[in-house]
Order: structure tokens, then C-alpha cells, then sequence
């Protein structure tokens, strides 16, 4: 059975800030932004989990839900992998947790996914304190930037970070 190569949130601990490996399932030019950002004076972040998968459900786990469809547990991990909503990387700052949404050109779209990976966090864990989403992007709109003010939503626009070069280039 494969092992999951990243840290499970909030059960272990994250990856310290000074980390640079690969940021799990990102977008290639999403990559440099991740890094500006950790690079940032301003970043608060103590730890950080990548890729974190997120259902609304409480100690969700492989087998939760799954008895209509299969016995085959190698399906139901399959299945509970590949379904839920993953969000980008979690932070832990000082006394909180933050949803961090790394895209190079926001959509209007972003908007509605960062609302729900706030609330199946809230949900999911709600012993944790979450602080409201950060979006950290290279090009925003300003009507979703906005809108983005408007739902107290933090956002961080990174000036001029290249995009992230192929490994064969």
C-alpha cells in the first residue's frame, strides 16, 4: 500500500516554513507564488500542510459511507482520496489556522471555492479556529478583488513572480 508522503492535517505535524520541496498537486505557475510567499517578511506562517483534503465531515475516514457501493477497500481508499475538495495548503499562524488558495490569474469562481473549503474546514474540525481565507495570486480583476474586501477575505498579489519553467526546458 502506497504511504501518503505528506503530513495528514491537523493530526501530524506540518512542514516548517523554511520547506521548499514540491507543493503537492499545484499548478506549475502557481509554485513561484507559494515560494514568494513563504519568502514574504510578512508571512506569519509557523507550519503548513499541502494539498489537504477537505469533505465537512467530522474524522472522516476511508470507510465512511461507502457500504452501498463496495467492499473492496482498495476502492473505498480510492474513492475517498479522489472525491472530496482539496485546498492548496492550510497554515498554522499563532493562535489560528488559514485556508491558503494559490491561483496565477483569479477567476470569479475562486471566490465561491474559497467560501466552501472555509466552511467544510469549520465543519470538519471544529475545534480549530480558522482565520478568514487567504488568496494569493499574480493577476485579480478588481471587481473580485472587491467582492473578495467585501467577504473579509485576506488577499496577496504577488508583484512580478516568474512563472515556473518546465524541467526539460
Amino acid at each position: 500500500m502506497k504511504t501518503n508522503r505528506e503530513p495528514i492535517f491537523p493530526y501530524q505535524s506540518g512542514h516548517p516554513r523554511e520547506w521548499r520541496g514540491r507543493y503537492q498537486r499545484m499548478a506549475p505557475a502557481e509554485r513561484p507564488l507559494m515560494t514568494w510567499y513563504l519568502e514574504h517578511p510578512t508571512c506569519p506562517a509557523l507550519e503548513l500542510w499541502y494539498d489537504v483534503r477537505i469533505d465537512g465531515i467530522t474524522d472522516s475516514a476511508p470507510d465512511t459511507n461507502l457500504d452501498l457501493f463496495t467492499d473492496d477497500p482498495d476502492m473505498r481508499r480510492m474513492w475517498w482520496a479522489q472525491t472530496a475538495k482539496r485546498c492548496d495548503a492550510i497554515e498554522r499562524r499563532q493562535g489560528d489556522f488559514r485556508i491558503i488558495e494559490v491561483r496565477y490569474h483569479v477567476a470569479p469562481q475562486t471566490l465561491g471555492e474559497l467560501q466552501l473549503y472555509h466552511l467544510l474546514a469549520t465543519a470538519q474540525w471544529p475545534d480549530l479556529t480558522f482565520a478568514p481565507p487567504l488568496l494569493l495570486c499574480a493577476l485579480i480583476d478588481d471587481a473580485i478583488a472587491l467582492a473578495l474586501a467585501r467577504a473579509n477575505y485576506s488577499l496577496l498579489v504577488a508583484p512580478d513572480v516568474p512563472l515556473d519553467q518546465p524541467r526539460d526546458a
